[in-house]
């Protein structure tokens, strides 16, 4: 409501007469109309001092301020560029911040950031300038940041209809040259505030502001209700008609007033207005607007600059009496800040949230005075205020907010490009943009209905993203119809959208092969701060555990089987017609439990394997008693157990030495290597059966032994124990107590050469006890007899098939376990 008379005494004439005066006589009048707040009276009278010495840069300087607080910002920005262009700019020191806040209000959001920040760097500690000047430029650079990120997104998501309609200007029907504003739904009668009603016959109205309705054009009410000696704004109908309130304002100066607020009973003829008990002398009331309080009890909310608010005009609200009188009132400190809130108007429609909205500039805003809104929650608190967004809010100054009883339409008063401009016809041409926005005209749009409905899949079992399914999601009428909106498989992402009305219901149902479909019902109730309705469906996924264990199964007690890691678990498919499909391996060496994505209705086959134990296999049937008893979880045991090895280590005769030890630094890697060299003269003495025999039976054995090696390191540093059985044989041509000796020490060189391996890892674990041994010294077969040492056959008992055969060190078990052995 500031910046409002000053239209009111444009005595242009004065000025087109002006130019022989002298110009401290222009100068005079223009500071006059000035520091009354008739700022475009002081705007035309400093333009034509200008014109009588073109270098003043205080006249300059005071051109800018007239047409800034008179809303002509390019004219003012284009006099502060050339204040600051000249050699006097240190005499003003806040030219740079003005600047700012012009470019800011020409939505300029990155040069008037700019101008911000070079303020605030060039002018602190300089004097003069004040900590409320820093902190309005502070706030200008965090509300052009709020303005570009808020226009980005905007247009990031134009295809979203989440934003309010275009609004238009309600045209010169309805707006007159001057300030329109204060609106307000009565039926569907729309009454609103003007500064100027055009009546020929009365040329003092166009001083006053009157209240007028329309249906189709804009009609003065009559003057029984229009005070003829004050200003009438505003006009609030109580729902029952038994009453309405209002305002009667007197002016303080050009630009600003003093309002009381009054309640005109409409059901007593002749009754006089009460002017409320809220009202104080020295302090406005404005703005008057039905609602209800966070106890859903019936108030009056208003706006007033009174002691006890947080700065400048506050939200205040007061119950109303039987008789229409508010007495007392309280802030609504939730939305108020320490600069301006004004304007405020509630709505609640049955089976939708309570809102309140109102103006501020104390908040983030596009440029100057926004409009925000904010609602009740479940725990009956306004949520914190929301700004009504680009399409309403203007880099100019937005207010009073309202909507029609059906929720339908809005409308508000903003002076933005695009309001009737002020006396356009006499505007010079490069003034024009300086009328462009002078006064307030109503706005009006369609309320938005449409939200987007924002569809997510993941997967049960660890919430990752679940591309790849199928989507559909159905409008559902209140007679439980439901009909198609959206049928869609995305294969590379998890998200489907689309758009749904507000307060409706839906269906939302998501399905994938592999996974038990998952639906949700939703009602699109959202807070109108709210665009994006988001709903995350977890599609859980069959599937089948399999875990393996070291068997023999304990029947009394299953859950004594130890874990058996580093088995090779393989997995099938099994057809109707029992043909088993492969459809992967797996191996753990750390670990013993296989996982297997299934479908329900399918057979599959596991079976499980490791060196050293048993094979074991299964056929599971998924079906809905397999869920039924399980549940998305099917989990299965394979039992492995240990069996007798059979890893044959070979040696040639009497070796290792010397025959009267138990033990051996000799490995038996070395003692394999030279054994192998010496394959060509075994095999002169017996032929083919001994190259065969050195060619597989001896290099098995070792390459046996080898491959072994990896998997005992990964069990012991993975924290098993491991015990190795062996037995250390011997050819009967000793006596049998050399022959014990010489297994024992064919026995220690497989020790020592399992502790080389791998650069001796395991011989730490040899010494903790980790890795233990079980040795049977067997020597000689006690089956066989004793062959005399001196028989003429003796070369024959070293190089024949049957004692290499018995020069031996087997390994026939491998025990695994996750404790030590006793």
């Amino acid at each position: 409501m500031r910046k409002t008379l000053l239209i009111l005494a444009l005595f242009i004439a004065l000025f087109q007469q002006g130019y022989g005066q002298s110009l401290k006589q222009i100068l005079k009048i223009a500071d006059s109309t000035y520091a009354k707040k008739d700022f475009y009276t002081a705007l035309t009278a400093y333009r034509d001092a200008l014109k009588l010495d073109t270098n003043r840069m205080d006249i300059q300087y005071k051109i800018g301020e007239s047409a800034r607080q008179f809303n002509s910002y390019a004219s003012a920005a284009r006099a502060y560029l050339k204040v600051l262009g000249s050699k006097e700019k240190a005499q003003y020191p806040d030219a740079r911040l003005r600047l700012g806040e012009c470019l800011h209000k020409l939505a300029d959001y990155r040069n008037a950031k700019s101008a911000y920040l070079q303020f605030i760097q060039e002018q602190q500690g300089v004097q003069g300038i004040t900590p409320e000047l820093l902190q309005l430029a502070k706030k200008g650079a965090e509300d052009c940041d709020f303005a570009l990120k808020s226009i980005q997104s905007e247009a990031s998501a134009q295809r979203n209809a989440n934003y309010y309609p275009q609004p238009v200007n309600m045209g010169p029907e309805i707006n007159g040259p001057f300030t329109d504003y204060g609106a307000s739904f009565h039926g569907d009668t729309l009454y609103h505030t003007s500064y100027e009603f055009p009546d020929p016959k009365n040329k003092a109205g166009r001083l006053n502001k009157v209240v007028r309705t329309y249906s189709g054009k804009a009609k003065e009410l009559p003057s029984s209700f229009n005070a003829t000696d004050q200003h009438t704004a505003y006009s609030v109908f109580t729902p029952d008609n038994k009453g309405v309130y209002y305002c009667n304002c007197v002016a303080k100066n050009a630009a600003d007033l003093r309002c009381d607020i009054f309640y005109r009973p409409l059901d007593v003829p002749g009754a006089t207005p009460i002017k409320l008990g809220i009202n104080l002398p020295e302090y406005t009331s404005t703005s008057p607007a039905l609602g209800k309080n966070t106890k859903g009890e019936t108030v009056l909310y208003f706006a007033s600059d009174r002691p006890g608010g947080k700065g400048k005009l506050d939200i205040w609200m007061g119950a109303i009496q039987a008789d229409g009188n508010v007495t007392s009132a309280s802030p609504v400190a939730e939305i108020n800040t320490i600069a301006n809130d004004i304007s405020p108007f509630y709505q609640e429609i049955p089976g939708k949230a309570q809102l309140l909205f109102f103006a501020t500039d104390g908040r983030k805003t596009f440029g100057g005075i926004d409009i925000y809104g904010t609602r009740l929650n479940q725990t009956k608190r306004w949520i914190e205020p929301y700004n009504l967004g680009v399409n309403i809010n203007s880099s100019y100054d937005d207010f009073g907010y309202i909507r029609d009883p059906k929720g339908d339409t809005l409308v508000f008063s903003s002076n933005r490009v695009g309001s009737i401009r002020l006396f356009a016809e006499n505007a010079k041409k490069e003034d024009k943009q300086e009328v462009e926005v002078c006064c307030h005209d109503l706005y009006k749009a369609g309320i938005y209905k449409l939200v987007n409905l924002e569809v997510n899949t993941f997967k049960l079992r660890d919430s990752l993203a679940l591309n790849g399914t199928t989507v559909k999601i159905f409008e559902e009428a209140p007679d439980g119809t439901r009909k198609e909106l959206l049928n869609k498989t995305e294969a590379d992402t998890n998200n489907y959208s689309t758009l749904i009305e507000r307060y409706k219901k839906y269906y939302i149902q998501a399905q994938k092969q592999g996974f038990i479909a998952e639906d949700s019902l939703v009602l699109a109730n959202l807070g109108e701060e709210e665009s994006t309705l988001v709903v995350n469906l977890y599609l859980p996924n069959l599937r089948l555990d399999v875990f393996t264990l070291l068997g023999p199964l304990n029947e009394q007690d299953p859950s004594r089987n130890p874990p058996l890691n580093d088995c090779e678990v393989s997995f099938y498919e099994v057809g109707i017609d029992g043909k088993r499909t492969l459809l992967g391996t797996k191996n753990d060496p750390n670990g013993n439990e296989y996982n297997y994505a299934v479908d329900l209705g399918k057979t599959y086959f596991v079976k499980a394997t490791k060196p050293g134990h048993s094979t074991d296999t299964l056929e599971v049937a998924i079906n809905e008693a397999t869920v039924k008893e399980y549940g998305y979880d099917v989990s299965v045991d394979l039992y492995l157990e240990p069996v007798r090895l059979a890893i044959n280590l070979f040696f040639d005769n009497a070796k290792p030495g010397p025959g009267n030890l138990v033990t051996t630094t000799e490995n038996y890697g070395n003692l394999y290597n030279n054994y192998i060299k010496r394959e060509p003269e075994f095999s002169g003495f017996a032929g083919q059966v001994m190259r065969s025999f050195f060619q597989n039976t001896v290099k098995l054995g070792y390459d046996s032994l080898e491959r072994r090696i990896p998997g005992i390191i990964r069990e012991l540093e993975s924290g098993s124990y491991i015990k190795i059985y062996m037995a250390g044989f011997a050819s009967p041509l000793g006596n049998a107590d050399y022959n014990k000796r010489l297994g024992e020490r064919r026995m220690v060189s497989v020790i020592n050469h399992l502790k080389l391996a791998k650069n001796g890892i395991m011989e730490k674990y040899i010494k903790s006890g980790q890795l233990s041994f079980n040795l049977e010294a067997v020597g000689e077969d006690p089956n066989k007899p004793d062959i005399p040492t001196a028989l003429s056959n003796v070369k024959g008992e070293i190089f024949g098939i049957q004692p290499s055969l018995d020069r031996k060190v087997q390994i026939f078990r491998i025990d695994v376990s996750t404790k030590p052995f006793k």
